[in-house]
């Protein structure tokens, strides 16, 4: 009985089987904790009863604005504000009583902030988002605000959708 030669692919199946179930067992050393431990994101998704801990009660007195005003909260993405601004501006030419404003979490680009100012004259666009992050609970974007005479009337919910809640503001105007 003698010994017969090995081939090279065959060496080469058995070191891939044995790659294959070193991965398995390591595989099973980090996923067997997770299971028994439960998975938590490290970037856990923020719950509704999260977001709007802080929010403001309706009726309440915002500091510093005394007027009629319809408030949304954006970030500085200028194609995903458009379709916003839109439909705020839409509102705003029914609605003589209210002004609106736009409240952009970072700056924009000036080029971008006069193209806005132009395309949209009406709605007043300002970078006080620190300043009123506190008093309004900006805890998501976009958000939509109503305030008749300085007194919260309206606030977006976080499971309500922006179109809906444009609808809502639209129904508070009149």
């Amino acid at each position: 009985m003698g010994t017969e030669p090995v081939s090279l692919g065959t060496l080469a199946q058995v070191n891939s089987f044995g790659a294959a179930v070193a991965l398995l067992l390591l595989l099973n050393r980090a996923v067997t904790p997770m299971a028994q431990n439960g998975y938590q994101r490290k970037d856990p998704v923020q719950s509704v009863e999260t977001l709007t801990a802080l929010d403001p009660t309706l009726g309440v007195s915002v500091p510093d604005i005394q007027k009629s005003v319809v408030i949304a909260a954006i970030d500085s993405c200028a194609p995903c504000a458009e379709p916003l601004l839109n439909q705020l501006c839409s509102s705003s030419r029914s609605s003589e009583a209210y002004e609106f404003m736009v409240v952009v979490q970072t700056p924009m680009p000036s080029e971008v902030l006069a193209a806005y100012r132009r395309k949209f004259p009406e709605v007043r666009i300002t970078f006080e988002f620190d300043k009123l992050t506190k008093s309004l609970n900006l805890s998501f974007l976009p958000r939509l605000y109503v305030l008749k005479n300085g007194r919260l009337v309206f606030i977006q919910h976080p499971m309500q959708s922006t179109e809906e809640s444009l609808r809502r503001v639209r129904e508070v105007l009149k």
